[in-house]
């Protein structure tokens, strides 16, 4: 940034020290992953044992090898958009578990804002796949009679041959 300071009728340019908080962010340079890790390790103190392995498998076998590298300055919501397309195309994810990493990042990365090494939470702009709705549907009277009955008929004859 440069500041001009009067001297007689001329303006000379004076280099300053202070940076804009964008700037400062921009040098830190932080890799996704590497945060991820440092975040993680605080984070899964708070959360139950089953959200904790949920989240370590979300972390360690889908955001890391696919983005990790990449700094938190260079996470944006069409990077974003591109990945979870992957994990569904590529890897076979479900629309269901592509929520959930996008959730898991969208907490990490919210943390990241609060930490100052971002200034937004790319995750805010970018919506994950629509999870289909369930479609339940009832069978048929005459063949869950047909269940029952051959059901019977196996348990009264498990119950003969004991």
């Amino acid at each position: 940034m440069k500041i001009y300071k009067a001297k007689s009728a001329l303006q000379i340019p004076i280099k300053s020290n202070s940076r804009s908080k964008k700037e400062d962010n921009k040098k830190t340079g932080k890799l996704l992953g590497e945060y991820l890790e440092s975040w993680f390790a605080i984070h899964k103190r708070k959360l139950a044992p089953s959200t904790i392995n949920g989240y370590y498998t979300n972390i360690y076998n889908h955001i890391i090898p696919a983005i990790g590298k990449l700094t938190l300055e260079e996470i944006k919501p069409s990077s974003l958009d591109k990945f979870y397309l992957d994990l569904m195309d590529n890897d076979g994810l479900s629309a269901k578990t592509v929520t959930y990493v996008h959730n898991v990042l969208k907490v990490a990365l919210q943390a990241a804002v609060e930490d100052s090494f971002i200034t937004i939470n790319p995750c805010m702009r970018v919506k994950p796949p629509k999870v289909p709705k369930f479609k339940s549907t009832l069978l048929p009277r005459e063949q869950l009679s047909r269940i029952w009955f051959t059901l019977t008929a196996l348990q009264q004859n498990s119950i003969l041959q004991k």
